[in-house]
């Protein structure tokens, strides 16, 4: 039986901000027809804060009311890792930025070589989650990690599976596990070859940049392998 979810804030007339903001998204990002996310800022609230806005698509027609539902409560990653790299001394530079949807559009913004950008990909290991973190000018080779960590099934997160386990969109999520995120973070050798890494900051309009130095003593990662080709 599906797990029946909690409404964010009940029902809730669709005004024209939410409506511009639902046509905008359908046009800038592949999403299942089921449903829409909401990209765009407010005063007062980080952009990830509204990125958590899901819509069901049966009622973006006509209905002027609907439900909107959240998967679990909203919680700014943006702020959590602001408060988190200060706690542990790390200094970074924080950028806010147009939305970004690709690692070259990120790159361009922060003003950084691609290769400089942290890859973050959820990955589903059988039923378990798992944050795979390599530079952004190469790709996964899933087969290495497959050989790496003795296992056989292995495949992207979907949307769906990202927004329930971490509330973030694709292309939003900082390469961080635990205490960020709720998963078994894996480092590509390739990450240390760069004196620096650079990352969306749980929003597709904020970047953070880290000395490679100070990531690595504060992530942890359970294990570096090499799992990129270019």
């Amino acid at each position: 039986m599906e797990r029946q979810r909690q409404p964010f804030c009940g029902t809730t007339p669709i005004s024209k901000f939410t409506r511009r903001c639902l046509v905008a998204d359908i046009a800038l990002t592949h999403v299942v027809p089921a449903v829409y996310t909401c990209l765009t800022t407010a005063p007062g609230r980080s952009s990830a804060w509204l990125e958590r806005l899901v819509w069901d698509q049966k009622v973006a027609g006509s209905n002027p009311v609907a439900p909107i539902f959240m998967p679990h409560p909203p919680e700014d990653c943006l702020s959590k890792l602001r408060e988190w790299l200060t706690d542990q001394g790390v200094s970074f530079r924080l950028i806010h930025h147009e939305p970004t949807h690709t690692s070259e559009e990120s790159a361009r913004a922060r003003g950084e070589e691609l290769r400089v950008g942290g890859k973050a990909l959820v990955m589903q290991i059988g039923d378990e989650p798992a944050l795979f973190v390599l530079p952004a000018d190469r790709k996964v080779d899933s087969g290495a990690i497959r050989r790496k960590l003795k296992i056989g099934k292995l495949r992207f997160a979907t949307r769906e599976e990202l927004a329930e386990l971490t509330g973030l969109v694709p292309g939003s999520v900082p390469p961080f596990g635990r205490p960020i995120l709720p998963m078994t973070l894996y480092l590509d050798t390739a990450v240390g070859e760069n004196d620096r890494i650079a990352f969306n900051a749980g929003s597709l309009t904020d970047s953070m940049i880290l000395s490679m130095p100070d990531y690595l003593r504060v992530a942890r990662p359970e294990k570096i392998f090499a799992f990129s080709v270019k």
